[in-house]
C-alpha cells in the first residue's frame, strides 16, 4: 500500500474545506487517505474521518465557550455595588433538571457506490435506498421475466453523490397473446407463433362447446419461451408430452372424456408416446385419438404434462 502526494494534497483540501482546523487532524486523516489513494475506499474510509474530526472539533469548541462564558460571569466587576447572585437565591424552589448539550451530528457521506444488482426491481429500490441513493424505474419490453433488473445509469461501481438519482432499467416481459374464448386450435397456434409453448387441460363440467378457451395462465405479460396452461372444454384431445408413458397416456385421455385410443407400436420394446394425434385441444369426434409408442431412449423429453 503506497503513499501518494496528489492523495495527500487532495484529502487535505477536501479537510479544510469542510471546516477542520487542527493541524494533527489534518495530517492523520491526509496520511490516512493517501495511503488508499483515491479509490473508492479511499474517499468513503477519509470522508468518514473528516466527519469524525469536525464532530470532534464541533463539541470541544461548544465545551470551551461554555467554560469560558462562567469564567466572564464569576470575575464581572462590582463597581462598588453589592452583587447579589440570583442564581443563589432562587425565586421559587429549585427543580432537578438535567440540561445536557446536543450531541453533535455526524453529515452524511457525500458519496455513494452504486451497487451492483441483480435481484427484482423492489428488491433494488431497497438497497438503493439503503446507501443513500434514490431509484427511478423505467420498464421496457424484454425477454426476461417480469420486474427484473436490466441495467442500470450510472453503472453499477460509479461513484456519485449522496442522494443521487440511479435510473433503473427493469423488464416488463413480453404480450401473451389473449386466447380466452377462442378454439383451442386457433389459440394453440397463436400461442407457439410467438415463442410460448402450449399445455392443454381439459374440463368436462362445462357448458361451452367443446374445444373452446376457458382460462389461459399466464396472461398479459411475462418472460419469452414460458409454457401457457390452457384450460379447454371438453371432451377434447388433452397435451399428451412426448415421453409420457402408455398407461398415463391412456387416463388422461379417459380423464378428458377422449375415447379409447389405437395403439401403434414403432419398436416392439417401446413403452412411451413417441408421438399423439390429433392436437391438444382438438373436439372429440368420431374418430379416436391415436398414439405412437416407441422406446424410452428414442424419447426427447420425459415430461407427463
Amino acid at each position: 500500500m503506497a503513499f501518494g502526494i496528489l492523495p495527500f494534497i487532495t484529502y487535505r483540501i477536501l479537510a479544510e474545506g469542510r471546516g477542520v482546523t487542527d493541524s494533527d487532524a489534518l495530517v492523520r486523516t491526509s496520511t490516512v487517505g493517501a495511503m488508499f489513494g483515491l479509490s473508492p475506499i479511499g474517499m468513503l474510509l477519509t470522508e468518514k474521518l473528516i466527519d469524525d474530526e469536525v464532530a470532534r472539533e464541533s463539541a470541544a469548541t461548544l465545551v470551551e465557550a461554555r467554560v469560558a462564558s462562567s469564567t466572564s460571569n464569576a470575575q464581572a466587576p462590582t463597581s462598588g455595588r453589592a452583587v447579589i447572585d440570583v442564581r443563589a437565591v432562587p425565586a421559587t424552589p429549585p427543580t432537578q433538571t438535567a440540561s445536557a448539550a446536543p450531541a453533535p451530528t455526524t453529515p452524511a457521506s457525500t458519496f455513494a457506490e452504486v451497487p451492483h444488482l441483480h435481484e427484482s426491481r423492489s428488491a433494488v429500490v431497497e438497497r438503493l435506498g439503503a446507501v443513500g441513493l434514490t431509484a427511478r424505474s423505467r420498464d421496457v419490453s424484454s425477454v426476461r421475466p417480469v420486474g427484473a433488473v436490466l441495467d442500470t445509469d450510472p453503472k453499477p461501481g460509479t461513484i456519485v453523490s449522496g442522494g443521487s438519482t440511479v435510473n433503473v432499467l427493469a423488464s416488463a416481459g413480453v404480450p401473451v397473446p389473449a386466447v380466452e374464448g377462442h378454439l383451442a386450435l386457433e389459440a394453440c397456434a397463436a400461442l407457439t407463433a410467438a415463442g410460448f409453448p402450449v399445455i392443454v387441460h381439459v374440463r368436462l363440467d362445462h357448458e361451452d362447446e367443446p374445444g373452446t378457451v376457458l382460462d389461459q395462465e399466464p396472461s398479459g405479460r411475462t418472460a419469452f419461451g414460458t409454457s401457457v396452461k390452457l384450460t379447454v372444454a371438453g371432451p377434447a384431445m388433452p397435451s399428451i408430452g412426448e415421453g409420457t408413458t402408455l398407461e398415463h397416456a391412456e387416463r388422461k385421455l379417459k380423464d378428458a372424456g377422449m375415447q379409447e385410443p389405437d395403439v401403434f407400436f414403432a419398436d416392439p420394446k417401446g413403452d412411451v408416446v413417441r408421438s399423439a394425434l390429433p392436437e391438444p385441444g382438438t373436439p372429440r369426434d368420431e374418430h379416436p385419438p391415436q398414439l405412437l409408442i416407441g422406446p424410452k431412449a428414442a424419447a426427447t423429453a420425459t415430461s407427463k404434462s
